[in-house]
C-alpha cells in the first residue's frame, strides 16, 4: 500500500516539548548547506542509529553508506519501498524521549522526501506532513535543523490550501532566525522564499504578518551568502508585499548594510566579492517608489563622504534610483546632487569616479527629459543642463587649455543622454568650437576642434534625422569641414573627410555640389592613401543617397577609368593621358561606388575587360586588385556578384582568359603567370562561383572540344607532372572555383580528378602548385566522408594541418607520446615491409626510412634484427644519403653498447667513416640539402664532424675478441697503423 492509501498520523504523534532556551550561534554546529546534512549527517547518523534497538530498522541501519540506502535500495519512488512502511519503522525514533534521537528520525525523513518528486504525495498526505513539522519546531532546539530541512523538502511540493500560512506562522513563532547556524538561516530564508514564490495569493491574505515575520527573521544576518541570497530574493519581495506601516522598518533592515564594507578570501574563488553584494543591495533600496524619501537622503550623505568605496556606491545607487523612482521624487534634489557630483566630474582626477559620475548625471538628465512633467518641473531639464554648461564653459572656450578635453568629455555624455539634452547643449557648444577653429592657426589645435565637432555631430546623427539636420550644423559646421578638407596638413584633410561622410545625409544641393567638387579633386589629386580613402567612403556615402546625382558629377568633371595607357615603363607624357598612379585610383574609387546603379553596369564590365583583354600589364594588375577587394568586401552586396556572373559570365571570362593567357605566343603572358594575380584572380572565382561543368573538363583533359582554348595551339594540361610552371601555377584558379562549393555539390570527373590531383601534389617540386593541389584534394574528398567514415575524416584532418603550418618542411612538431610497446610494435612491422623491397636497396628514400625507422626505436629491440639493420646503415654511409646524420649517430649509440654484433663488421666500417671524414665539405652540402631545404648547412657539418670523432673514439674505447691492425689515415700525424686496446686511444 502507498503512503497515499493509507494514513501516517499514528507514527508522527505529538510528544510534550523539553526544548530548554536556544543556544546562540556561537554554541550551534556551523552548518553550512542541507548537502553537509545530506552526506556528513546522514554518514554520521549511520554509525551512531545502531545502537538503538529498533528490530524493525536494524537490518537498514547495517548498511555502510545510508544515504545510499535511502535512496537505492529503498528508493520509495519506484515503488520498492513504501513510504509508508519508513514512517512505521522511524515511529520510535520520531516519538522517542531523547531529543539526539528524534533529530537523527527526522533528519532521515527530511531527506527521503528531498528524493521524491514534487508530485508525488497526495494532499492528505502533506497535510499531516506540514502539521508534524510545524508541531516539531516546539520541540527541542537540537531538533530545529532537521525539522528546517524536513519542511524545504516539503514546501517544494503541491501543498493543500493554507499550509502555507500554517507553516510561515509557525516559523515566525517558534525560530529565533538569527540565533540559528549559518545553514539553518540559509534554510529558514528558501523556505519563505519558496512560499512567497509559490503560494503569494495565500501569503497576502496575512500581508502584516508575513511582512514583519521576514523582517524580524533577516534583522541582523551577517553571513555574506545567505546576504547574497536575500538580496537577490528581497526586491521581488518589497514589489509584491504591500509594506504599509512598516515600509520605514523595511528599509532601515537592509539600509544598515549600505555602504557595503567586506572583503571576500582571495583564496576562495567562489566566494561572495563586495561588488556583487553592493550591486544586488541597490537593487533593494530602490525595489519601490515609496523607499526614495528615504533612499534620498541617506545617498546625498554617503556621496557627500570622504570615502572613495562611499561616494562610488552613492552613484551606483542613484543611477538606480532614476531607473526607479519618480522625476518628481529626485527633482526636489536634483540640483544639491550636482552640486554634489561636479567636483568628482571636473577635473576628474580620479578616472572610476568621473565615469560614475557621468553616468549618474546621464541617468538624471534622461529621466527628466522623459518623464511627463508639469509646467513647474519643466525647468528641471533646462536648469540642469545650464548648471553643466556652466561647469564646462571655462574649459571650453580655450583648445590650448589642459581641462578642455575633460569639458568637452562631460558635455559630450550628457549631450548623448537624450535629444533634448543634445539639442539644447550643441545650440551652445558648436558656436564656440567654430569661433576656435577661426581664430586658430596652428594645425594641431584646429585638428582637436575638427575632432570636437565630428563628436557632437556623430552624437546629433545617433538622436535620429531631426537633430542631424539641426540648422546650426548646416550653417556652421559644413563650412568648417569643407574649408579643412582643403588645408596642407594631411590630418586635417583626413579629420574632415571623416566628419563630412556624417553629413552626407543632412545637406542642401548647393552644399552637396560644393562636396562633390571637392570630391573630385580628392579623387585626381589626393596622393595620401590614407586621406584618399577617407574621401572615397565620403563619395561611396553619397552614392548610397544620390547616385545619379553623383555619377553625373563625376562624368561632368571628366572622371572616368581612363585605361588608355600602357605599361609604366613605356608612359607617354602627353599631358592627356593621367599618369599610372592616377589611373589606379580612379579605378579603386569607381570600384568602391560600382554597389550601386548606374556605377555596377558603367564600371564592372570594363574592369573585367582590362583583366582579361589588357592594354598593359599594369591596367590588368591594377584591375584585378580592384575588383578583388570589390568581390571580397564584407559591405558588397549580393546584387555585386550576381551582376558579375549573370551579366559579365565573370568566371568563365576569367578562366578562359587565363588558360589563353599562359600561352607563349601571348604578349601579355608573364602578367598571366604571376602568382600574386593568379591568387587574385582565384578569389574573385571563388566568391561569385556557382558552376563547375565548364571548368573541371578542361583541366583534367576530357573536354578537347571546349570553346575556351584551342587545343591544338595550347597545350593546356595543368594537371599533369610534367606540365610547364606557367600551366600547373593555374590550377590554383582552380581551387578558386571548388573551395566557395556547397558541402552537397556534384564535382564532375570527381575521381579522375581526385587522381590527377594526388599525384601533382606527391610528384611536383614547386611549393605553390603542390599547395594548390592538395587543397583542391581535400575539396575533393570533404564531400565524400560521410558521418561514418572515421579514418578519412583523420586524414582530411591531418592533411589540413600539414597544408596550413608555418613549420621548415619535415619539421612539422607532433605533440605525442609513444609507448614503449608501441614503437617495437611498429619497428617489427616496419621490418617486415621494408626487408621485401631488397630491390630498393640503393634508393634513397627507402634507405632513409630504415635510419629514421631504427632512430625511434629501444636499442635493445633493434639487437635482436642487428643482422638485417646494419648492411642497410653501411648503406647509409656508403652512399652519402640524406639520413647519414642519423646513421652515424645510431652506430655511435651501438658501439657504445659494445654489442658483440658490429665485431664482424669494425673494419669495415672504420674504413667507411675514414673515408667519410675525408669528403670535401661540398659533398656533405649535398646530403644536407637533400633532406634539408632551409637551415644553417654549418652547424650540420660540425655534427657530422663531432659524430665521426666520437665513432673512433668508442671503436679505440671497445673491448673486443680479437685484435686488428685498422689504418686510420691521416687521422693523427702522419700514417700509422695501431692496435686498438683498452688503455689505448
Amino acid at each position: 500500500m502507498h503512503l497515499h492509501e493509507g494514513r501516517v498520523e499514528n507514527h508522527l504523534g505529538k510528544i510534550t516539548s523539553s526544548s530548554p532556551d536556544r543556544d546562540s550561534n556561537l554554541d550551534l554546529p556551523a552548518v553550512g548547506s542541507l548537502a553537509h546534512h545530506e552526506t556528513s549527517l546522514l554518514a554520521y547518523y549511520a554509525t551512531e542509529v545502531n545502537d538503538l534497538e529498533v528490530e524493525a530498522f536494524q537490518e537498514l541501519l547495517k548498511a555502510e553508506e545510508y544515504s545510499w540506502t535511502i535512496t537505492s535500495e529503498i528508493d520509495i519512488s519506484e515503488h520498492s519501498y513504501k513510504l509508508l512502511t519508513l514512517v512505521e519503522h522511524l515511529g520510535d525514533l520520531l516519538t522517542n524521549l531523547n531529543p539526539e534521537l528524534r533529530r537523527k528520525g527526522i533528519l532521515t525523513l527530511a531527506h527521503v522526501l528531498d528524493n521524491l518528486p514534487v508530485d508525488f504525495l497526495g494532499p492528505d498526505d502533506l497535510q499531516y506532513l506540514v502539521t508534524f513539522f510545524c508541531d516539531r519546531l516546539k520541540d527541542h532546539h537540537t531538533v530545529i535543523p532537521a525539522t528546517l530541512q524536513g519542511i524545504r523538502a516539503t514546501v517544494k511540493m503541491d501543498l493543500p490550501p493554507n499550509s502555507s500560512i500554517l507553516i510561515s506562522t509557525a516559523l515566525f513563532q517558534h525560530v529565533q532566525c538569527q540565533q540559528q547556524a549559518v545553514g539553518d538561516r540559509f534554510n529558514l530564508y528558501t523556505i519563505l522564499f519558496t512560499l512567497m514564490d509559490k503560494y503569494m495569493k495565500e501569503l497576502l491574505s496575512v500581508t502584516p504578518d508575513f511582512v514583519f515575520g521576514v523582517i524580524s527573521a533577516i534583522d541582523g544576518e551577517r553571513d555574506p551568502r545567505n546576504l547574497m541570497f536575500l538580496f537577490t530574493m528581497l526586491p521581488s519581495f518589497i514589489k509584491n508585499f504591500p509594506l504599509g506601516h512598516l515600509t520605514e522598518e523595511m528599509f532601515e533592515v537592509i539600509s544598515c548594510y549600505y555602504p557595503v564594507d567586506f572583503r571576500s578570501f582571495k583564496t576562495d574563488p567562489s566566494a561572495v566579492t563586495r561588488e556583487d553584494l553592493a550591486a544586488e543591495l541597490e537593487n533593494c533600496l530602490t525595489a519601490i517608489p515609496d523607499f526614495s524619501e528615504l533612499c534620498l537622503p541617506l545617498l546625498m550623505e554617503k556621496l557627500d563622504s570622504s570615502l572613495r568605496i562611499a561616494k562610488l556606491d552613492s552613484l551606483r545607487l542613484l543611477r538606480a534610483a532614476c531607473n526607479n523612482f519618480t522625476a518628481s521624487a529626485l527633482g526636489q534634489h536634483y540640483m544639491e546632487l550636482f552640486r554634489l557630483m561636479q567636483l568628482e566630474l571636473l577635473p576628474g582626477s580620479d578616472r572610476e569616479l568621473k565615469d560614475a559620475s557621468l553616468l549618474a548625471l546621464s541617468a538624471l538628465v534622461r529621466l527628466f527629459s522623459s518623464s511627463a512633467l508639469d509646467k513647474h518641473e519643466a525647468k528641471w531639464l533646462p536648469d540642469l543642463l545650464a548648471a553643466v554648461y556652466r561647469l564646462a564653459e571655462s574649459g571650453l572656450c580655450d583648445v590650448e587649455l589642459i581641462m578642455f578635453s575633460p569639458a568637452t568629455s562631460v558635455l559630450l555624455e550628457v549631450t548623448r543622454a537624450s535629444p533634448a539634452a543634445c539639442q539644447i547643449l550643441v545650440s551652445k557648444v558648436i558656436p564656440v568650437l567654430v569661433a576656435q577653429y577661426n581664430l586658430k592657426k596652428g594645425d594641431r589645435e584646429r585638428f582637436i576642434l575638427l575632432q570636437t565637432l565630428g563628436s557632437f555631430h556623430t552624437v546629433c546623427r545617433e538622436h535620429g534625422d531631426s537633430l542631424s539636420k539641426i540648422h546650426i550644423l548646416r550653417r556652421d559646421v559644413f563650412p568648417v569641414f569643407l574649408d579643412a578638407s582643403n588645408q596642407p596638413s594631411e590630418d586635417l584633410r583626413r579629420e574632415s573627410l571623416k566628419g563630412l561622410t556624417g553629413m552626407a545625409g543632412t545637406l542642401t544641393d548647393e552644399s552637396q555640389a560644393q562636396l562633390l567638387s571637392r570630391l573630385c579633386d580628392c579623387i585626381t589629386q589626393e596622393i595620401v592613401p590614407s586621406v584618399r580613402y577617407e574621401g572615397v567612403s565620403c563619395l561611396k556615402a553619397l552614392t548610397q543617397l544620390y547616385p545619379d546625382k553623383v555619377f553625373k558629377a563625376l562624368k561632368d568633371a571628366d572622371i572616368t577609368p581612363h585605361f588608355d595607357i600602357v605599361d609604366k615603363e613605356d608612359q607617354r607624357k602627353d599631358e592627356q593621358y593621367p599618369c599610372i598612379d592616377e589611373v589606379q585610383r580612379r579605378l579603386e574609387c569607381f570600384c568602391h561606388l560600382s554597389t550601386r546603379e548606374p556605377f555596377m553596369s558603367y564600371v564592372l564590365p570594363q574592369v573585367l575587360e582590362q583583366i582579361t583583354q589588357p592594354q598593359s600589364a599594369t591596367c590588368c594588375s591594377v584591375s584585378l586588385h580592384c575588383l578583388r577587394t570589390l568581390v571580397l568586401a564584407q559591405d558588397t552586396p549580393s546584387e555585386v556578384h550576381l551582376y558579375l556572373h549573370k551579366e559579365c559570365d565573370a568566371v568563365s571570362t576569367l578562366i578562359s582568359s587565363w588558360i589563353a593567357g599562359v600561352s607563349p605566343d601571348n604578349i601579355h603572358q608573364m602578367t598571366f603567370r604571376d602568382k600574386a594575380l593568379i591568387e587574385a584572380a582565384a578569389d574573385i572565382i571563388r566568391a561569385i562561383n556557382t558552376l563547375l561543368e565548364k571548368f573541371v573538363p578542361i583541366f583534367i583533359g576530357v573536354d578537347p572540344q571546349s570553346t575556351m582554348l584551342d587545343r591544338e595551339k595550347t597545350k593546356f594540361q595543368p594537371l599533369e607532372v610534367k606540365s610547364p610552371p606557367q600551366y600547373s601555377h593555374t590550377v590554383f584558379l582552380l581551387q578558386g572555383v571548388m573551395t566557395g562549393l556547397h558541402h552537397k555539390a556534384d564535382i564532375p570527373h570527381k575521381d579522375k580528378l581526385l587522381d590527377k590531383l594526388l599525384e601533382l601534389s606527391v610528384h611536383t617540386c614547386d611549393q605553390f602548385v603542390h599547395n594548390a593541389a592538395l587543397a583542391n584534394a581535400l575539396v575533393v574528398l570533404s564531400p565524400t566522408a560521410e558521418d561514418g567514415e572515421i579514418e578519412v575524416r583523420i586524414s582530411l584532418a591531418n592533411a589540413l594541418v600539414v597544408l596550413s603550418s608555418t613549420a621548415k618542411d619535415g619539421e612539422i612538431e607532433i605533440r605525442i607520446s609513444v609507448g614503449l610497446f608501441h614503437r617495437q610494435r611498429f619497428f617489427y612491422t616496419a621490418v617486415k615491409v621494408l626487408s621485401c623491397n631488397d630491390n630498393l636497396e640503393n634508393h634513397s628514400n627507402y634507405l632513409a626510412a630504415w635510419a629514421y625507422l631504427i632512430q625511434g626505436t629501444p636499442h635493445f629491440v633493434i639487437s635482436s634484427d642487428l643482422e638485417k639493420i646494419l648492411p642497410r646503415l653501411l648503406s647509409l654511409i656508403q652512399q652519402n644519403s640524406p639520413a647519414l646524420l642519423s646513421a652515424v649517430e645510431i652506430l655511435q649509440d651501438l658501439l657504445r653498447t659494445k654489442h658483440s654484433g658490429l665485431e664482424p663488421q669494425l673494419q669495415t666500417l672504420l674504413l667507411c667513416f675514414l673515408e667519410l671524414a675525408s669528403l670535401p665539405d661540398n659533398m656533405v652540402d649535398d646530403a644536407y640539402r637533400h633532406f634539408h631545404s632551409k637551415g644553417d648547412s654549418d652547424s650540420f657539418h660540425l655534427k657530422i664532424r663531432h659524430d665521426i670523432n666520437m665513432f673512433m673514439l668508442c671503436i679505440s674505447s671497445c673491448e673486443y675478441s680479437h685484435t686488428s691492425a685498422i689504418p686510420i689515415k691521416e687521422w693523427f700525424v702522419g700514417t700509422i697503423y695501431i692496435v686498438p686496446s683498452k688503455n689505448e686511444v
